[in-house]
């Protein structure tokens, strides 16, 4: 009778779970919380993407770049060199062996865009033209017209920043080295992307609109086609390439802040990384620091046969894949977790979305997961007894089985979708990369499930 009663509080619970799976509210947080409140890296990479088309970068502009940044004062180690992948897509390689903790690339803060400095310059000054600044008043106007999208301010700052060098010619070197275009989804492909890279997409499209409405009043008119144009292509520029971080010594007197980093820009990326960022803030400069490999050691000669090695750095947020389909333009199919897609109650203590993930490999599941689950289905146990309960195991494997179920289903319905498709997207294949990538993911993870339940 207790263990029916028992049953019957789980089953409750575990429809109340299914029920809110599509919150608004619980998307829109984890959306922001994906593109904003963590130290991300926000690099282009090489390796498994489908974007080379979108770069057009050539030695002569990486050579006028190189001579601009050794101008300004960044540093290069000797050791380092570009590389060229092909296809206009370009990186940096370490050439010899160096010992763990030296620095690779040093960048003077002045040639740096910064989204403190940027706001504080504009400030300084009550004209409100281009160039010049802006006064309290103004500054309020733009946080209104941000609206929903002024916890991104720090990244409109960038974004305006750029804007305003590219049409005044101002780090010419390095805006020529970037890329000249961006992916971006027509209607169409849109329709063949998964619910939460489909609300990235609106998300991204609302923002820009918003960071137009901002701009417009500094600039003092409303942006035309040519100049809405250029700063699309700022958006999309700072979108993939900037990074919100903290100060790696003085904490306490640092302001957390976003930056876009000339020549860190150009890192490729992989985790784990052999590369990390650093803040000299009593040299005033950006610092790129050596990491190593895993399991080299500082005096095995042996690792010079490795030379050249690609230098890259960490994705940031590793485990959101739409992130890196949407903002990115690639798919990494070789990330060690994906998130999970479960959403869960706001009170629930052991939802942090970083650890609610699924193993790629082998599709496991963390005991963080089943520990949501497991508070979710009956917030009065205590976990510790419900992880050695065979019955709540049972229920929360349930739970995530019909999950997981409905995010198969949604993936098979695109897959016949883009079947059918009589339009081809140039995005099409990529969508599809993308698609096979969570549905194998997502059937390893349902192996495991099915395998659970047939425990009971």
């Amino acid at each position: 009778m207790i263990q029916q009663k028992i049953a019957g509080v789980f089953i409750l619970h575990a429809q109340m779970t299914r029920s809110m799976l599509l919150s608004n509210y619980y998307i829109i947080l984890l959306v922001i919380s994906w593109w904003w409140c963590c130290c991300c890296c926000c690099y282009l990479a090489h390796a498994t993407s489908a974007y080379d088309h979108h770069h057009h970068r050539s030695s002569s502009s990486l050579s006028n770049l190189s001579n601009w940044a050794r101008q300004h004062g960044t540093v290069l180690h000797p050791a380092v060199q570009w590389v060229d992948y092909g296809n206009g897509d370009w990186g940096l390689q370490l050439t010899s062996k160096v010992d763990r903790g030296t620095e690779l690339i040093r960048v003077p803060r002045s040639i740096v865009l910064d989204s403190v400095v940027i706001k504080d310059e504009l400030l300084s000054s009550s004209t409100t033209t281009t160039s010049g600044g802006i006064d309290n008043a103004t500054n309020e106007c733009i946080i209104d017209a941000l609206g929903p999208f002024k916890v991104h301010e720090e990244n409109f700052w960038i974004v305006l920043k750029l804007y305003q060098c590219l049409r005044e010619g101002k780090h010419a070197p390095w805006i020529g080295a970037m890329p000249r275009k961006f992916r971006h989804f027509s209607r169409e492909e849109e329709d063949c992307l998964p619910f939460y890279a489909k609300y990235i997409v609106d998300y991204q499209r609302q923002k820009l609109d918003a960071f137009i409405k901002a701009a417009s009043i500094i600039c003092g008119h409303e942006l035309d086609g040519n100049e809405k144009e250029q700063f699309t292509w700022a958006f999309d520029a700072v979108g993939s390439r900037f990074w919100k971080t903290t100060s790696s010594i003085n904490k306490e007197d640092y302001q957390p802040r976003s930056e876009l980093v000339p020549i860190g820009d150009m890192f490729n990326h992989r985790e784990p990384p052999n590369v990390k960022l650093y803040h000299d803030n009593e040299g005033d400069a950006v610092c790129f620091l050596y990491l190593g490999e895993e399991g080299e050691e500082d005096d095995d000669d042996d690792n010079l046969t490795c030379y050249p090695k690609d230098l890259l750095i960490t994705y940031g947020l590793g485990y959101n894949p739409h992130r890196f389909l949407v903002i990115f333009g690639f798919v990494p199919t070789d990330m060690k977790e994906i998130w999970s897609h479960f959403v869960f109650s706001d009170n629930n203590p052991y939802s942090s979305v970083s650890k609610m993930v699924f193993q790629c490999k082998d599709g496991s599941i963390p005991q963080d997961v089943w520990d949501a689950v497991f508070y979710d289905l009956d917030p009065s146990k205590d976990i510790e007894v419900m992880r050695h309960d065979p019955m709540a195991k049972f229920y929360a494997s349930e739970v995530l089985n019909n999950h997981v179920t409905k995010q198969l289903d949604e993936l098979k319905q695109l897959r016949e979708k883009m079947d059918a498709i009589a339009v081809k997207g140039e995005n099409l294949d990529l969508i599809k990369m993308h698609n096979q990538f969570l549905t194998d993911v997502f059937r390893r993870v349902q192996v495991n499930l099915k395998a659970e339940l047939g425990k009971q």
